[in-house]
């Protein structure tokens, strides 16, 4: 069985999809299409399968049809092992909260669209890619890996400390990335850093400029 996991949901705009090779479930992030990073939740789980593990997916299906006046409609079409027909035996448990999320990610990607969706997706990648350039050329912090990035890559101090580095930006008002060595202290001059679609140029600009000044 092959499973993937994507983290950034507007990633897949640039990549193929899952399906296209043989991928039997799919797994990913959409927080970034519906709700704000707010103390690590809530989050928007995407989850689908081939169709002949359906039956075993936990959560609600729902399923486009036409009333009798021949309007299009949505209706429940598989909801069989939640917990108001299962009791203990269901396999998911949906609350107001989850139809809250649910609704904001219909409503956000119902506005995007196919293209909206792919645009969003290209401007993330091109502000990476800006960023990531104009960061080394500073001439005070390396890229440590070369494989392809999307919207978050990192960067490596060539003298001192990421989280110096952090401290003296944050003094400025500004969340400058992630210090990796909270997670392995071999790694204390690495910086997570993401960019976004609401990164406007002269943002990223500014950004830098604080790198520069707050790098030994």
């Amino acid at each position: 069985m092959l499973i993937t996991a994507t983290n950034e949901a507007y990633a897949l705009s640039l990549l193929q999809p899952p399906g296209s090779y043989g991928v039997d479930i799919a797994v990913g992030e959409g927080q970034s299409l519906a709700v704000p990073p707010q103390f690590g939740g809530p989050g928007v789980g995407l989850f689908t399968c081939k169709t002949e593990y359906v039956r075993q997916m936990p959560g609600r299906l729902c399923g486009e049809t036409v009333d009798a006046s021949g309007k299009r409609g949505y209706v429940l079409t598989l909801s069989t092992r939640e917990q108001h027909i299962r009791r203990e035996r269901a396999t998911s448990n949906i609350c107001t909260n989850h139809g809250l999320i649910a609704l904001a990610f219909a409503i956000r990607t119902a506005m995007l669209g196919k293209s909206g969706f792919k645009h969003i997706g290209e401007v993330c990648l091109a502000n990476a890619e800006y960023l990531k350039k104009a960061i080394v050329a500073t001439g005070k912090f390396t890229l440590p890996y070369s494989a392809p990035t999307f919207n978050e890559f990192v960067v490596r101090c060539n003298k001192g400390k990421a989280s110096a580095v952090l401290a003296a930006i944050a003094d400025k008002g500004v969340l400058g990335g992630i210090d990796l060595a909270r997670f392995d202290h071999n790694r204390e001059r690495d910086l997570l850093i993401a960019v976004t679609e609401r990164h406007k140029k002269s943002d990223l600009d500014s950004f830098v400029s604080l790198l520069a000044e707050s790098a030994p």
